[in-house]
């Protein structure tokens, strides 16, 4: 089963760790972030691209038309997540190569995915209540874990990008995907 159109949710989670560390202390919030934004009870979620960046420019690239494999418990994740981040270690070269179906890997910052024209928001807690958005067909939304440095904020103004509060309570990128999800999807089917 698939749920999603031709409407695409591009979910960027900007990690303040390596991949090294992210494999060794932080994979059970990677490996929440990876299922929260692209699967649902039964499937993949078709219209949402998840891209992961670390703090050495390494970002892993999850196209779900593409994607295989993927399945909810952790230790299928880490044998994806790994796998992909060996093949991709010591590469310099800012192309995306597929190293896994449906996972990209490649050098870049976040100004690279912040083009193409869809509107751009990131997670902040004093930003505009995720509930007064009119629910826009194709977004980015920026998520920073800890926290989005404040180079990152500068570059995301030059973007125009609009800082939204997911929620007061969760900062973890899982709970704020998923509650975007829930909200976006419950919007979009009072409208049909």
């Amino acid at each position: 089963m698939v749920f999603g159109g031709p409407d695409i949710r591009e979910i960027i989670v900007k990690f303040g760790f390596s991949p090294g560390d992210g494999l060794r202390r932080y994979f059970p919030l990677i490996s929440r972030t990876i299922s929260a934004s692209l699967l649902i009870s039964h499937g993949l979620r078709l219209d949402t691209r998840l891209i992961l960046l670390f703090s050495d420019g390494l970002f892993l690239r999850f196209e779900p038309r593409r994607l295989r494999h993927l399945r909810p418990d952790e230790q299928s994740t880490y044998g994806i997540v790994r796998k992909v981040i060996v093949i991709s270690s010591g590469r310099s070269s800012p192309q995306a190569r597929e190293c896994f179906p449906g996972v990209f890997a490649g050098i870049g910052g976040l100004a690279d995915f912040l083009k193409g024209g869809v509107k751009v928001l990131y997670a902040d807690s004093k930003g505009v209540d995720l509930k007064s958005l009119s629910c826009p067909r194709d977004f980015k939304l920026v998520i920073g874990y800890p926290d989005l440095p404040n180079e990152d904020l500068q570059l995301l103004s030059r973007f125009d990008a609009l800082p939204v509060r997911i929620s007061v309570s969760y900062k973890a990128p899982p709970s704020l995907i998923i509650l975007l999800h829930n909200y976006f999807d419950r919007t979009i089917l009072r409208k049909r």
